[in-house]
């Protein structure tokens, strides 16, 4: 893609970008929940206790990163409200989108508070980066770890549900109507004049 082309659609979008520090955030946001929703699926397996353990550490340091992450979103978005591209959309396109996102990010909390309340009652040793010990719960806690594991598991396959809307759409805005929504959460500019500078 050019610079002129660049140009060309961020007519469309205006401011045409979010900010350096949104996008950046948005970008670790979805490569955290990816590696959470493939880093869970070895929970499914027979694991041996020292793989689970394992796996119990990297599950919650991924989480917790994750929970922080979309903490700093949230601020900027609805608490500092930093400027957000505004995208010229039917009413019920842009409702759809409000709708999503907004689901995003309630599930984007919803899944690592589960994940922290079904470790704080696990039976295993849960280990936040191998260090901070949160699975605290003493006596017989079977029943509430599994209420709060069943929760934790309808939330990932909820958002695993938005996260193939909302980045199916940004595929649709950018291949079909062309309208540089997908370009607004990335420095296309400095990408190709990096790019460039290489050759």
């Amino acid at each position: 893609m050019t610079i002129e082309l660049y140009e060309q659609n961020k007519n469309s979008v205006k401011p045409h970008a979010y900010s350096k520090s949104y996008q950046w955030l948005h970008w670790l946001m979805a490569l955290s929940i990816l590696t959470l929703l493939i880093a869970g699926q070895q929970f499914n397996f027979d694991l041996t206790l020292a793989e689970r353990l394992r796996g119990l550490k990297l599950h919650s340091s991924v989480g917790s990163c994750s929970f922080i992450i979309v903490l700093f979103l949230i601020v900027k978005r609805f608490i500092k409200r930093d400027p957000a591209p505004i995208a010229q959309l039917p009413k019920s396109q842009i409702l759809m989108s409000k709708l999503v996102q907004l689901s995003l990010y309630s599930i984007a909390l919803l899944i690592p508070l589960t994940g922290m309340m079904a470790a704080f009652y696990s039976p295993n040793d849960v280990l936040v980066f191998g260090v901070i010990k949160i699975s605290l719960a003493h006596g017989d806690t079977e029943m509430m770890f599994s209420s709060i594991r069943e929760i934790h598991r309808w939330a990932t396959r909820a958002a695993i549900l938005l996260v193939l809307c909302h980045g199916g759409a940004a595929i649709y805005h950018h291949l079909i109507l062309k309208d540089g929504i997908l370009l607004s959460m990335l420095d296309i500019r400095a990408i190709i004049n990096r790019l460039c500078s290489k050759k």
